[in-house]
């Protein structure tokens, strides 16, 4: 019976090590300096040096519209976004690793939107991006947000 009792035990513990959850992981340094590069380079409307800290190939998913390819693209949909009412950017990065070449950053953004009356509209969503190294200096390869807004739902 003790070592019923002694193996259940042990179970318990286990199984409740087990279930913890993860230790929370801070943003690394060196990964939110390319966010706050990035951040600024959108908050000056400057597309070129926005699209600078993705890598030639990169490919960002804007939330609820088609992936864009390339660094060139990239910046055409900058500039295409800045034209069309995009002011400001707030990055908040939550958690970031780096293992060898690459890195990821999750985190939280706002933005907001100009309409041509001149009403604004923030938009708030959740980002992850990956990046690698390349050349001494971090690149995103793949950029993909969400709004956290939950799709209307369907009129009958």
């Amino acid at each position: 019976m003790k070592a019923a009792l002694t193996i259940l035990f042990l179970s318990y513990a286990v199984a409740g090590a087990w279930a913890q959850p993860p230790a929370p992981r801070t943003p690394d340094p060196t990964l939110s300096k390319v966010s706050s590069e990035f951040e600024a380079a959108v908050n000056a409307h400057d597309a070129a040096r926005a699209a600078s800290t993705y890598a030639q190939d990169a490919t960002m998913f804007p939330a609820g519209q088609p992936a864009v390819h390339g660094r060139r693209a990239i910046r055409e949909w900058y500039e295409q976004a800045f034209a069309q009412g995009l002011t400001s950017l707030a990055l908040k990065p939550e958690s970031s690793r780096i293992s060898g070449p690459l890195g990821y950053e999750a985190g939280a953004y706002t933005v907001t939107l100009k309409s041509p009356s001149g009403e604004s509209t923030t938009v708030e969503g959740r980002y992850v991006v990956v990046l690698e190294r390349q050349g001494g200096h971090w690149h995103v390869i793949y950029d993909i947000d969400n709004t956290g807004t939950a799709p209307a739902a369907a009129k009958e």
